[in-house]
């Protein structure tokens, strides 16, 4: 990437990937409404408010989840992951005295046993429905 313009397409196509795939995904095909100042305007991704946006997206899919008895739930499935764990580890995640970021407590044997455990679940359920 040579050109200012290079670099800038590059930024606009990585940031929608990210949210669409990652962060903020969807079940539709399109972008939200919500995608489109961080796409447009590139200069200075920093100065969106990600955390934020992330939470309310996952709590609002999660509300609609449960309200409209919708067959998928949307949102960043990573943040419901480290949650999960945090909480696996310390219990309710207010009484947690681990500074953030809350994943770093965790270390990659860790990880790997809850990934075998929930690996040897899902199977155990397929085997279940044949």
């Amino acid at each position: 990437m040579e050109t200012k313009q290079q670099r800038m397409s590059f930024r606009r196509y990585f940031i929608m990937v990210v949210l669409k795939m990652f962060l903020n995904p969807t079940s539709q095909q399109t972008i939200s409404p919500w995608h489109l100042p961080p796409i447009l305007d590139v200069s200075n991704p920093r100065r969106f408010h990600w955390p934020y946006q992330i939470l309310k997206w996952l709590r609002d899919a999660i509300s609609k989840f449960q309200d409209e008895n919708r067959e998928t739930c949307g949102g960043c499935m990573f943040v419901l992951l480290v949650l999960y764990f945090q909480r696996l580890k310390h219990g309710l995640l207010h009484a947690c005295q681990v500074p953030e970021p809350l994943i770093v407590e965790w270390t990659t044997n860790e990880l790997d046993k809850k990934a075998d455990h929930v690996i040897s679940q899902v199977q155990s359920l397929r085997i279940s429905f044949l």
